[in-house]
Formats: C-alpha cells, sequence, structure tokens
C-alpha cells in the first residue's frame, strides 16, 4: 500500500484541537474552539459545519468526538492538543 500525501486544498483554522477520521472513510472531524467541520479528505472541501460548543461532544479523556451531520452515527478517535494518534 503506497501512502502518499497530496495537498488538495489550505484551509485555515483558528484554535484547532483535535482532529480525526471516521473509520473506512476520508471523511475527517475537526475540533476547533468554534466548533465542528467535517472535511472530504480526499478534495479538501468543508462539507459540514456545527459551531456548538465541542465540549459536548468531544470527551477530553478518551479523546473520541461524537459526528454529527453525515458522521451522525459515529464515535471519532482524534489526536492533537490533548494527546492521541492517527492510526
Amino acid at each position: 500500500m503506497n501512502n502518499i500525501w497530496n495537498q488538495t486544498a489550505i484551509h485555515a483554522i483558528g484554535g484547532l484541537l483535535q482532529i480525526g477520521y471516521a473509520d473506512n472513510s476520508d471523511l475527517l472531524l475537526v475540533l476547533s474552539h468554534d466548533g465542528l467541520g467535517v472535511f472530504d479528505g480526499l478534495t479538501g472541501q468543508k462539507i459540514a459545519r456545527n459551531r456548538d460548543d465541542i465540549y459536548k461532544s468531544f470527551n477530553e479523556k478518551t479523546l473520541i468526538a461524537k459526528g454529527f451531520d453525515m458522521l451522525d452515527k459515529e464515535e471519532i478517535k482524534t489526536a492533537g492538543l490533548f494527546g492521541g494518534t492517527l492510526n
């Protein structure tokens, strides 16, 4: 398997805290001080936004975030300011 990363887009995300890929998906969940966003990892396009307080859907101890919109039923492992790894 060839894991080559290619830049597809640039987005400024102020107050970035954690990120995580949904299982078996190219969708990236981004947590910031301004809420949550979902990005398509293949195109770089932002496809959903939720301005709710992230702490309603994020557990700092387990580093699991509850998805929203098309990731509504997903629990996503994250990495970032609070720790964690993306495997």
